[in-house]
């Protein structure tokens, strides 16, 4: 049996190995920056997939950094891949996407996601596209509903807690998200069964983004296939989409639009878009809006747990929104009292910094570049390595240190704003990222102005590669108690 698969599989290794080979021997003439390839087709994936605690930098980067210096290469899955801790090769790549650099996210991603997905697309179609979502996260609309709904969601996650009780913020942080997005994109409330069970089984497809992209029984990805199949599948999407198409109309004609106000609705108004570009682009909402939301949130509860002084004017701040609040006799958020929240932004800012929820911004190379010396040749992809740029001591001062005072305006540089790379840049910017923001402050809000956390058991966050919390970060929770005044 041995020598059967010996007969089968020799062409397949020879091959590989040429193919192999000849790529070392390619290029010659250019001048590459320098690295390691590792093995055969694999070459460095594992090392490069290996599990590290997320406020720091990845052993694979640091390690190959000190040998080749903060621009090198390596091999990826038959990929020719150039790494980058120099930020500003990164922002030019950013600025540049679309023209010499284009978009190289995983092949699952498109196939859990959609090929109308506004990450996947390019050119004048991501464009278009990303208006949809500039106009739909529109100033005037978070001013409004938005930003009240968020503060009403929130709500009602802390208020569903048990005083003196133990919290697992990963997954309480997951349902303000989910069920946040879900109210924006198609009007379902967080009691609505069907929003609960799509929850369970969005967190699956997520893990399945990140998987290697092999459809065999067992795997990571397969599942997340018959998750989508059976949950999420462009079918099901669109059912409940014609539904609501039903739905609306009807309001219409009986002279009453309801709750209308949602993405569902906006993007029905759009007569350019297909039924299967709706629903990608309902999906695409809901993952952005989840999946970050979901990580930072735990992540600055984490390094605020451990430094009270933050906790402290945070709350001195919050305490002093409260007060403006009930001077109006007013108990809901409005854009006024957001603006108040300056401090609140700079411990968003460092928590987005040492947390480093987005840790890479691949893109491929489409025309050869140089680049300090260096040439990056057309086909490469090209890694700005986000993560290892926001732990770089040239440019922040005691990097691993979660220091919130260094975003403030008399402490903050313009250099050091454009170093942070978490939302991306350019015309990829995240349209969503004011909005984001908003979720954040608004949380963390109602979080200091109702309960002291500390630390259940030792959950520090790991890159997985995507961040998480082995544990669900569990925190003991009791009320806080604001001071007489």
């Amino acid at each position: 049996m041995s020598l059967v698969a010996l007969f089968f599989f020799s062409p397949l290794i020879l091959i590989i190995i040429h193919a192999w080979r000849s790529n070392k021997r390619s290029n010659t003439s250019l001048h590459i920056p320098k690295g390691s390839t590792g093995w055969p087709f694999i070459g460095e994936l594992i090392p490069f997939l290996k599990p590290h605690p997320s406020i720091h930098m990845s052993p694979f980067i640091e390690q190959r950094i000190s040998k080749y210096g903060k621009i090198f290469r390596s091999q990826i899955l038959g990929r020719q891949v150039i790494f980058s801790r120099d930020a500003e090769l990164n922002r030019i790549v950013l600025q540049n996407t679309g023209q010499v650099f284009k978009i190289d996210w995983p092949m699952n991603f498109k196939g859990l996601f959609g090929k109308y997905n506004i990450s996947l697309l390019e050119g004048e179609a991501h464009r278009v596209n990303r208006s949809l979502y500039v106009s739909f996260l529109s100033l005037e609309r978070v001013r409004g509903g938005l930003l009240r709904e968020v503060d009403r969601q929130a709500s009602l996650i802390l208020d569903s807690w048990k005083e003196n009780s133990l919290v697992y913020f990963k997954e309480e942080t997951r349902k303000f998200a989910f069920n946040t997005a879900f109210k924006f994109v198609m009007n379902c409330d967080a009691n609505n069964p069907e929003v609960d069970q799509l929850r369970g089984e969005y967190i699956n497809l997520n893990k399945g983004m990140v998987s290697l992209p092999f459809n065999f029984p067992g795997t990571t990805y397969r599942k997340a296939l018959q998750v989508f199949s059976f949950i999420l599948s462009r079918s099901n999407v669109l059912k409940y989409i014609n539904q609501k198409v039903k739905e609306r109309q009807q309001q219409i004609n009986d002279g009453c639009e309801g709750n209308a106000d949602d993405l569902l609705s906006f993007l029905l108004n759009q007569i350019a878009l297909s039924e299967e570009e709706i629903a990608d682009h309902l999906l695409s909402f809901i993952f952005a809006a989840h999946d970050t939301l979901s990580s930072v949130i735990p992540l600055a509860i984490y390094f605020l747990e451990g430094c009270q002084r933050a906790v402290d004017q945070l709350r001195e701040e919050h305490l002093h929104i409260r007060k403006m609040m009930e001077s109006r006799g007013e108990t809901e958020l409005n854009w006024t009292d957001y603006k108040q929240m300056e401090f609140t932004q700079c411990v968003i800012n460092e928590t987005l910094r040492l947390g480093n929820v987005v840790r890479y911004l691949p893109r491929t190379v489409t025309k050869t570049i140089q680049f300090k010396g260096y040439d990056i040749p057309s086909g490469y992809t090209v890694m700005p390595a986000v993560a290892a740029v926001h732990m770089d001591p040239s440019l922040f001062d005691d990097p691993q240190c979660f220091n919130p005072w260094r975003w403030q305006r008399e402490s903050s540089s313009p250099a050091r704003n454009n170093n942070l790379m978490s939302f991306g840049g350019g015309q990829r910017l995240c349209p969503g990222m004011e909005f984001a923001k908003v979720e954040l402050s608004v949380f963390i809000h109602r979080l200091v102005l109702a309960y002291v956390w500390e630390t259940e058991e030792p959950d520090p966050p790991m890159a997985l590669p995507m961040v998480d919390f082995a544990r669900g970060l569990p925190m003991k929770i009791r009320p806080y108690m604001s001071p007489i005044v």
